[in-house]
């Protein structure tokens, strides 16, 4: 689990990766420098200039897939990140989708 921080803005991303955490940190640089992350709201956040900070929050490797995708989900809607005034993962879906378990 990780975050992405616009600590200035107080906004923030939530991510997880099954495997390895780091080169999903890196996907996410990478995007942003080519322009092509697909959260438009973090991708202008970048292009304008604000300060990212990739924070690692928890290696879970014994977990399961799905419960460190319920993790993230409930650290979604607990963070409110959905909400473009707090976060990244803006998605065109309700906020309670974040707290179904698929």
């Amino acid at each position: 689990m990780y975050l992405i921080c616009d600590r200035d803005k107080k906004r923030y991303y939530v991510g997880c990766s099954s495997s390895n955490c780091l080169s999903r940190v890196f996907n996410h640089i990478h995007k942003l420098k080519t322009g092509t992350h697909p959260s438009d709201i973090l991708q202008k956040a970048y292009q304008n200039g604000h300060k990212l900070e990739f924070v690692q929050l928890l290696e879970l490797p014994d977990w399961k897939k799905e419960d460190i995708l319920d993790l993230e989900r409930r650290l979604i809607f607990g963070l409110k990140t959905y909400d473009d005034e707090y976060g990244f993962n803006v998605k065109n879906v309700p906020p309670e989708t974040y707290l179904e378990r698929k």
